[in-house]
């Protein structure tokens, strides 16, 4: 082969390498493509639905995006998500610093989107090197600890207008290792969440009255399956176990169904209505991942990669980027 055909033979093998390369370096993350494609309006905000009608913005759907570019590294869809939060949602009310729990309603910053922003950027500082992260959270943490504590417990909501508080404490807002990386708060929830177990069934209570000290259905008949799974995380990382009713009802279920459904009879524990939750299966798997049950983590796993966020040409109208980037988390924590 003459030098001439090998010169021209390297060069293009080289530039196969070089293009190669390129498009590896600027490939779209696909859940970042996603959430780009169908949940984000003209301005970059996430929006609940792909849709035009009964659409919210909510700090919640930042907050869980963050949490997913943390795991995946991505950094440039990271800033931009913070850049999003500091223009549309952060309220600056004197030295204090509010996070609008919806874009579009009222003065109230609620305390699980707060608690999982403080969380996402914390990381992300360390993550990506990035000190300005590290500088909100602080700042959003430390109105947080003024405003949310009431009878020395956080409670839900916090309307910065009318200077009140609720004084209900949802249980699934109760997020144990974001709260520890608060060094300033002195709340042990470890007590809290054993106590509301319902000693009448293998659920959880779902509220906590910080006044009265009592713990309340969310509703009388109806087990909403997201609550109780969010508890349930949270009871086996404060305890280092599962919780064993609730446990042995959920691995009962799902061994006999095949499929465990969005909501239950409190009573009776038959499903209210025939339907599956991408959701559920998120974070069954998260629940399993977290005790170390490969077993039931896989058969989540697998029963949530069936569901319609992984089904090629899914409609995102119907699907709630709650229900999305949960499902997403769950499953790169599963196959990481």
């Amino acid at each position: 082969m003459s030098k001439f055909k090998l010169f021209i033979s390297g060069t293009l093998l080289l530039g196969i390498i070089f293009t190669s390369l390129f498009l590896l370096l600027n490939q779209k993350d696909p859940v970042v493509e996603t959430v780009t494609t169908h949940y984000k309006n003209q301005d970059g905000l996430i929006q609940t639905y792909e849709r035009k009608q009964d659409i919210q913005y909510l700090s919640e759907s930042i907050g869980l995006y963050m949490q997913y570019l943390v795991l995946a590294k991505e950094k440039k869809e990271f800033d931009k998500q913070v850049n999003l939060l500091s223009r549309h949602f952060l309220v600056q009310k004197h030295d204090n610093t509010f996070i609008k729990w919806n874009l579009t309603e009222g003065t109230t910053n609620a305390l699980i989107d707060d608690i999982r922003l403080i969380d996402a950027l914390k990381k992300g500082s360390k993550e990506f090197k990035e000190k300005r992260y590290n500088t909100l959270a602080a700042s959003i943490e430390s109105t947080l600890l003024h405003t949310h504590i009431r009878n020395n417990q956080l409670v839900d909501f916090y309307d910065w207008s009318s200077k009140s508080q609720t004084n209900i404490l949802h249980l699934s807002y109760v997020d144990d290792s974001a709260l520890k990386n608060m060094k300033s708060l002195s709340v042990s929830y470890q007590s809290v969440i054993e106590k509301g177990i319902d000693p009448k069934s293998p659920f959880f209570f779902e509220i906590y009255d910080v006044d009265k000290k009592e713990y309340k259905h969310a509703h009388s008949e109806s087990v909403n399956m997201i609550d109780q799974l969010l508890i349930a995380i949270q009871y086996e990382q404060i305890k280092g176990t599962p919780p064993k009713k609730f446990d042995k009802w959920l691995k009962k279920e799902f061994t006999e169904k095949g499929k465990v459904y969005g909501n239950y009879n409190r009573a009776t524990l038959n499903p209210r209505k025939g339907f599956e939750s991408s959701a559920v299966y998120a974070l069954a798997t998260l629940y399993f991942l977290d005790q170390e049950d490969h077993k039931y983590a896989s058969e989540f796993h697998k029963r949530l990669v069936a569901q319609p966020p992984f089904n090629s040409g899914a409609n995102y109208s119907t699907i709630h980027f709650f229900d999305y980037i949960y499902s997403k988390i769950a499953d790169y924590e599963y196959q990481h």
